[in-house]
């Protein structure tokens, strides 16, 4: 199975792994910076998803990282952008011009996931230097463990 994670922000890390049973593979790891991010998020889709649309949507899942205004942060994000919800708004867009059945497929994790998974030695080299590819391996990870049976 490959699992595409996406950090979204201003800018927003992206990895996709191959997850077969205990072996995870990174396959890429980059970030996409704001200024680019539509041609950025429209090559990803295109390298990445329409190259999984002859296969069965169970062998792909995409992981974004949710938002929610929390009320505790609303006054400090008064004046906001958002671009956190633009990625998604805009991934989620492209996504559904690729295959409208992969937007009801999007797992959305809360960011304290990334708290219960570490960065394997093996793939230190694919996230070191930057926080948001980091945080998208380690919600492509977390997503892999999860989906494990016992």
């Amino acid at each position: 199975m490959k699992i595409l994670a996406v950090d979204p922000g201003r800018t927003t890390g992206i990895c996709l792994l191959d997850s077969d049973g205990d072996r995870i593979k990174v396959e890429t790891a980059y970030e996409i910076l704001w200024e680019d991010r539509f041609p950025g998020l429209k090559a990803l889709v295109a390298c990445t998803l329409v190259n999984h649309i002859n296969r069965p949507l169970s062998t792909l899942a995409v992981v974004i990282e949710s938002f929610r205004l929390r009320q505790g942060r609303a006054q400090e994000l008064a004046g906001s952008d958002f671009p956190s919800l633009q990625i998604i708004g805009i991934l989620q867009a492209f996504m559904y011009v690729v295959s409208p059945e992969l937007v009801a497929q999007i797992v959305f994790q809360e960011p304290s996931c990334m708290t219960r998974v570490s960065i394997l030695e093996a793939d230190r080299s694919w996230v070191e230097g930057s926080p948001h590819k980091m945080d998208a391996y380690k919600h492509a990870r977390y997503y892999s463990l999860m989906r494990r049976p016992l």
